[in-house]
């Protein structure tokens, strides 16, 4: 009994400190998340929080960090700015969902890189938002400390956060026609620059620009996104003639905007 008592009482003693140190840690406040001053020749620790400020737009800055990277000459800089699209829709959660899951630990694991003079796996993560005809894009550039490079983009409802059609997408870029009739257009076209003119006695040749058509018609808004110019660019599965597939990323033609 006395050794029971003796361990709880330990484990009570535990609980007060971990309170009191997390207590210490908030009225210690986190730093201001703009204006980190980067030293030349110090590598300088990040600046920054989870303080979330409005850039005068729908998205918002929910993480940001900069300064120099340790470990490198010349000198490199790195820069992590986590964005949310600030709309309540469905699709704008889930979009905030994904990216706080693909880039949220990334930044944190970085950031402890640099806090112990280590270099991170990660450079640069910025992004960059546009609208058109009421369609919200937001791109998510990464940027790795090995010269690795990615881009990520989302789609959302301008002014409600919802989910946004194909045939809105269509529409926004100023296309006629049904979505799926473009498509297979625009990929035999595709296809045919790739592996040359038809040839329909070639067995392997038909059954790949098949195999590439048939794949249209499961294909989701989510694998087409708008650019400034108001084109819509969409990432299509080519099978190759020789055996296996890729995806290509295709410009519509006659993609205007409205």
């Amino acid at each position: 009994m006395k050794i029971v008592t003796a361990v709880a009482i330990a484990l009570a003693l535990l609980l007060i400190v971990f309170l009191l140190l997390q207590n210490g840690d908030e009225g210690l406040g986190k730093p201001a998340e703009t204006g980190a001053y980067i030293a030349p020749t110090v590598v300088a620790k990040p600046t920054g929080g989870s303080a979330a400020y409005q850039d005068g737009r729908t998205i918002k800055t929910v993480q940001f960090y900069e300064g120099q990277l340790p470990r490198t000459e010349p000198a490199r800089f790195y820069r992590y700015e986590l964005p949310m699209i600030d709309l309540g829709g469905s699709q704008a959660v889930g979009c905030n969902q994904e990216i706080e899951r693909r880039y949220g630990a990334l930044i944190r694991q970085s950031v402890a890189a640099i806090e112990q003079y280590e270099l991170p796996v990660l450079e640069k993560l910025t992004y960059s938002s546009f609208q058109q005809a009421g369609i919200l894009t937001l791109r998510v550039d990464r940027l790795d400390t090995d010269g690795a490079s990615a881009s990520v983009y989302y789609t959302v409802a301008a002014e409600t956060g919802g989910p946004v059609s194909v045939e809105e997408l269509f529409a926004a870029a100023g296309l006629t026609g049904t979505p799926l009739e473009v498509l297979e257009e625009a990929v035999t076209s595709l296809f045919t620059r790739y592996y040359g003119p038809m040839n329909e006695s070639n067995s392997a040749y038909t059954t790949a620009l098949f195999c590439t058509q048939n794949a249209l018609e499961s294909l989701t808004a989510t694998r087409m996104h708008l650019t400034e110019r108001g084109t819509l660019l969409v990432a299509v599965e080519l099978y190759d003639p020789a055996g296996g597939s890729g995806y290509v990323e295709l410009e519509l033609p006659g993609s205007e905007g409205s």
